[in-house]
């Protein structure tokens, strides 16, 4: 069990946030913010089950590791921490 955020849409459906736009110019839709992110944390610490985040775009992607990236693991048998659907990833990510 744990509790899942939704950062992004799909590529397919063009709503996955991306830093480059589609070629219709639209960059894609953020659905979760920083602060909402940090919030599903808290909940899941505290109910000390895993956070697991759909994410597809560079953009939604790159948040969610710079939200995350100095925070203390609350699980020890798994990521505290799971992006789903990783799919545009730059080599530094």
């Amino acid at each position: 069990a744990g509790i899942k955020v939704f950062m992004d849409g799909s590529i397919s459906g063009e709503t996955a946030d991306n830093t480059r736009p589609y070629p219709d110019g639209k960059r894609g839709v953020l659905l979760t913010d920083q602060d909402k992110l940090l919030a599903a944390v808290g909940m899941a610490k505290a109910a000390k089950v895993q956070l697991a985040v759909h994410a597809m775009g560079d953009a939604a992607i790159q948040l969610i590791l710079d939200t995350t990236a100095n925070l203390t693991p609350w699980l020890s048998e798994t990521p505290s921490v799971r992006i789903e659907h990783a799919s545009l990833l730059t080599d530094a990510m």
